[in-house]
This record gives structure tokens, C-alpha cells and sequence, in this order.
């Protein structure tokens, strides 16, 4: 059941699950529950996070561990003042400790390993900016850093608590930073006209403040407006894919090098979006985790063609350099 008003969201989960009658110890994973809720097995509290009563918004992964046989209830109260998400957005997982134990460290280990991944990839990037190798260093090192440190943001809930506002804020930014900068980068690598680029780039721009201002006020603003500005962030998102996509065709009918890589990784996070919005009708487990296969599919063919460039120019640099020395050697047999 739920009920919403001013923003504020009420609702109420409760399963009924049939267990062997023999009493078993058993363990149940929590996803982040927006934003505060109270976990119940057969009307005992098991697990409370912030406050539904005194409104207190506090977001983390939790896991619990119960004895139970036979019928058992698990009803879970939720309270949402944000406006952006609420209740339940990812289900449970129930399952012996065990087995839940080792797929919290399964997930924790993929991240942490997908994270120092591209935060090596934004250290990299900032010693080639600094040196002065590479015109789009300090883009991808930006768009690198966010996204690791968005990344961090699952294993950061599973150790510690979050405040609800900040977690908003921080989700949005991140995200649309990260389209922005992808767009930016882009735009550069395919020499785009730079009035496409201008215009693409100052949406970008716009549409990344729209986020921040979003996930700082929602708590104040009406239901309407609330519904408007996520439309509106839903919008930019598909138009950022299909630009990414018109930028892919265009580099493979141009020529330009590295150009089908381009239009896979901007495909790929087109699927994504598009799965984002039809996987929940479907299924709901991997919903939220559609997006962030998509940019990081996207993020790795960047990784890839930024890299290819570095290394062709360093070849290229090689070639010239043999060419200058052999220039010189010439010149120097001439005048002898």
C-alpha cells in the first residue's frame, strides 16, 4: 500500500513467504531504501533505518539475520520526503548468510575493481594533462574521476550511511557531469563543427545546473514542479543518445578513425537507456544497473580510442623525430 501527499511518500510492503517447518537461520539483504524505513518479521523489529516516525532520511545497504519456519510475514514501513526516489527500488534478497555473505562481497569487489580501474585511468589522464601530451586530458580525467567516485557511491551505503539530500545531489551531478563531459569529448575527437559543439555542449551545461538546483530544492518544491524538472532531466538524457548516435554514424561515414568503436559505445548506452525504461515491466532486479552498463561501456571505447591516440601520436612524434634526425644528418653531409 501507499499514499502520497506534499511530496511525501508512504507506503508499506509486506510478503508472505512458506518456509520449511523445520526452523532455519536465514539472512536478508536490503538495497537502499528510499529514504527511510522500519523492517519487520512477524511484527518484530529487525532493522531500522533513519526515522518514519520523526522524519530522519538515511540511506545504506543492510543485511539482517533472523531465525523463522513456516508461515512468516516480512513487512517492511517506508517514508520518502525527497520527491525523487522513493520506497523500494531494488528487491530484497533473502537466502542462507552464507550465500548472501558472499554475493555482498562479490558486489563489493566488482565495484571497488571497476572503480580503481577508472581511477587509475583519471590518474593517468592528469599526469598527461599536466605534462602537456594531450589536448583532452583534463576532460577525460574529470569524466574518469566523477564516475569512479559515482561508482563508490553502492560501497560507500554498504559500509556507511548517507543523508538522503546529499545522496540525490551527488547521484544527479555525477550523472549528468558524466554525459556532459562524454558529449565534450566527443565532440573534439570527431572534429565536429563547432557550432554543434557549442550548442550541444551549453545544453550540457544547462541541463547538468537543472540536476543540481533539482536534487538540492526537491524537498521544497511543488509535486508538479517536481514531475516537470524530472521529465525534463528524462528528456536530455534521449536526446543526449540520440546525439551520441548521430555523432557515431557520422564518424563511420566520415571515415574518422576509431569511428564504428564510437557508434557501438553510444548504441550501447542508447540500449541502455531504453532498457531503463522497459526492463521494469519485466524485471525489476537489474533495472537501476542498466544505465551504469551503458556508460561504462560507453566510458571503456572512449578509454580505448583516447588511449589508441596517445599511442599513434607517440608513433607519429617517433617517425617525425627519425625523419628530422635524418634531415639533419643530410644537411650536414652537404656542407661538408
Amino acid at each position: 500500500t501507499s499514499q502520497t501527499k506534499n511530496n511525501i511518500f508512504i507506503g508499506t510492503y509486506r510478503m508472505k513467504i512458506n518456509f520449511p517447518e523445520k526452523e532455519g537461520f536465514y539472512a536478508l539483504e536490503m538495497p537502499q531504501v528510499y529514504s527511510a524505513y522500519e523492517l519487520y518479521i512477524n511484527d518484530k523489529l529487525y532493522l531500522k533505518v533513519g526515522d518514519t516516525h520523526n522524519y530522519k532520511a538515511q540511506i545504506q545497504n543492510r543485511c539482517t539475520f533472523f531465525n523463522a519456519s513456516g508461515e512468516t510475514y516480512i513487512t517492511i514501513a517506508v517514508k520518502d520526503a525527497s520527491g525523487i526516489k522513493a520506497g523500494i527500488t531494488s528487491p530484497p534478497t533473502l537466502g542462507k548468510p552464507y550465500s548472501i555473505n558472499i554475493t555482498r562481497a562479490f558486489k563489493f569487489l566488482i565495484n571497488n575493481f571497476i572503480m580503481t580501474l577508472i581511477f587509475f585511468g583519471a590518474l593517468f589522464s592528469l599526469i598527461l594533462a599536466l605534462s602537456g601530451k594531450s589536448n583532452y586530458s583534463y576532460m577525460f580525467f574529470f569524466m574518469c574521476l566523477t564516475y569512479a567516485v559515482y561508482l563508490n557511491h553502492p560501497l560507500i551505503n554498504l559500509c556507511f550511511s548517507m543523508g538522503g539530500n546529499f545522496s540525490y545531489v551527488f547521484e544527479y551531478f555525477c550523472t549528468y557531469f558524466v554525459y556532459l563531459m562524454v558529449i565534450m569529448l566527443q565532440n573534439r575527437l570527431c572534429n565536429l563543427n563547432k557550432n554543434v559543439s557549442s550548442i550541444s555542449e551549453i545544453c550540457g551545461s544547462v541541463f547538468c545546473a537543472i540536476a543540481f538546483v533539482y536534487g538540492i530544492f526537491t524537498p521544497y518544491l511543488s509535486a508538479p514542479l517536481c514531475t516537470f524538472l524530472s521529465t525534463l532531466c528524462n528528456v536530455f538524457e534521449w536526446l543526449a543518445a540520440i546525439y551520441l548516435v548521430a555523432i557515431g554514424t557520422y564518424a563511420v561515414f566520415n571515415d574518422i578513425k576509431y569511428g564504428r568503436i564510437f557508434l557501438f559505445g553510444n548504441v550501447c548506452f542508447a540500449v541502455s537507456l531504453l532498457l531503463y525504461i522497459i526492463q521494469p515491466l519485466y524485471d525489476s532486479i537489474y533495472t537501476d544497473q542498466s544505465v551504469e552498463i551503458g556508460i561504462l561501456t560507453i566510458l571503456g571505447c572512449l578509454y580505448f580510442v583516447y588511449w589508441a591516440s596517445i599511442i599513434d601520436n607517440y608513433r607519429r612524434n617517433i617517425v617525425l623525430d627519425d625523419e628530422r634526425r635524418l634531415m639533419e644528418r643530410q644537411i650536414n653531409l652537404y656542407k661538408e
